[in-house]
C-alpha cells in the first residue's frame, strides 16, 4: 500500500474587512422638534368646551380649586359633578375621584354617593392605590395612551405635591400638563388659606382682585400655565398681560384649542 501523507485540516479566516470610518454628526436642527404632519393626531385627542364643573372647570384642563379648610368645596364639588353626570354633559365612568384627606366614616359617605351616580371613588391604601406612585399612574396611562377623556379630581392636591416648594410643583404640573395635552382632565382642590387684594368690583357686584398661596401669586401662575385667560377690563397688573403672551407662544394649557373662546363672549352667546 502507498504511503499517504496526510494534512491537518484547512481553516479558512474570514475576510478582513477595513474599519468603519466614523460618521459625522448631523448639524443641529429645530426640524427635530416640528409638530407638522402630527396636527391631526392632535386633533383626535382634543376635546370639546364641556364644563365638568359647571362655570368652574372644563374637559381637556386642569383647574385648581382654592379654599380656606372645612369651607364645604368638596361638597360643592360633588353637587357640581353629580349635576354634570346627571345632565350627560359627562360619563361617570370616565370620573375618578381621588379622595386622599377624610375619615372612614367620610369616605363610605362619598363612596356610596359614588356608587349611586357611577363615578369612581379611591382612596389611598385601599385597593393597592398609594398617593406617592400617582405620579407613575398618570406616566403610565400617558405612555398607553388612554388618558383621553379621563378626568381626575384630586381631593386634596397636598397629599400629592407641594404647592409651595416651586420644584416639586413645577414637576407635578409637567406631568399634569403631558396629561392634559393627551386628552385627559384635572382638578385639584387645596386647603390653602387664600388671601385676596381686591382692587375693584365688577358691574355684578363681584371682587375683582390678586389671589396669594402664602407667597405666591396665583394670578400669576395660572396665567403663565395656561390654565387662566387675562380679564382685560381688569388687568391692573402688567406682567399678567406678557406672561398671556408667553404661554400662547408655548402653544400650553387652553393655547392648545385653535379657537378658544374668549370667556365674557363664551357666556355672552350662552344665556
Amino acid at each position: 500500500m502507498d504511503n499517504i501523507t496526510k494534512f491537518p485540516p484547512l481553516h479558512i479566516l474570514p475576510e478582513k474587512k477595513p474599519p468603519l470610518e466614523p460618521t459625522e454628526k448631523p448639524p443641529f436642527s429645530f426640524n427635530q422638534f416640528s409638530l407638522n404632519g402630527n396636527s391631526a393626531v392632535m386633533r383626535e385627542k382634543m376635546l370639546n368646551d364641556t364644563f365638568v364643573l359647571d362655570g368652574i372647570a372644563i374637559l381637556g384642563q386642569a383647574t385648581a380649586i382654592y379654599a380656606k379648610p372645612n369651607t364645604g368645596k368638596t361638597l360643592l364639588v360633588l353637587w357640581m359633578l353629580i349635576d354634570s353626570i346627571k345632565a350627560k354633559r359627562i360619563k361617570g365612568e370616565n370620573v375618578f375621584y381621588i379622595n386622599a384627606d377624610d375619615t372612614y366614616k367620610g369616605l363610605v359617605t362619598k363612596l356610596e354617593i359614588a356608587e349611586q351616580y357611577g363615578f369612581h371613588m379611591i382612596a389611598p391604601s385601599h385597593g393597592g392605590f398609594e398617593t406617592n406612585k400617582f405620579q407613575s399612574y398618570i406616566r403610565q396611562v400617558i405612555d398607553d395612551n388612554t388618558a383621553h377623556g379621563v378626568v381626575i379630581i384630586l381631593d386634596t392636591v397636598k397629599k400629592f405635591t407641594d404647592l409651595m416648594d416651586k420644584k416639586q410643583a413645577s414637576n407635578f404640573m409637567k406631568i399634569g400638563r403631558e396629561f392634559i395635552s393627551s386628552g385627559g382632565t384635572l382638578i385639584m382642590m387645596a386647603g390653602k388659606n387664600v388671601r385676596v387684594d381686591v382692587v375693584a368690583v365688577d358691574q355684578y357686584g363681584r371682587n375683582v382682585g390678586t389671589v396669594y398661596v402664602g407667597g405666591l401669586n396665583v394670578n400669576r401662575e395660572l396665567v403663565k400655565n395656561g390654565f387662566a385667560w387675562v380679564y382685560r377690563q381688569y388687568a391692573h397688573d402688567p406682567e399678567l398681560l406678557e406672561l398671556e403672551k408667553a404661554a400662547r407662544a408655548k402653544r400650553i394649557g387652553l393655547w392648545m384649542l385653535d379657537n378658544p373662546i374668549y370667556p365674557p363672549d363664551f357666556r355672552k352667546h350662552n344665556k
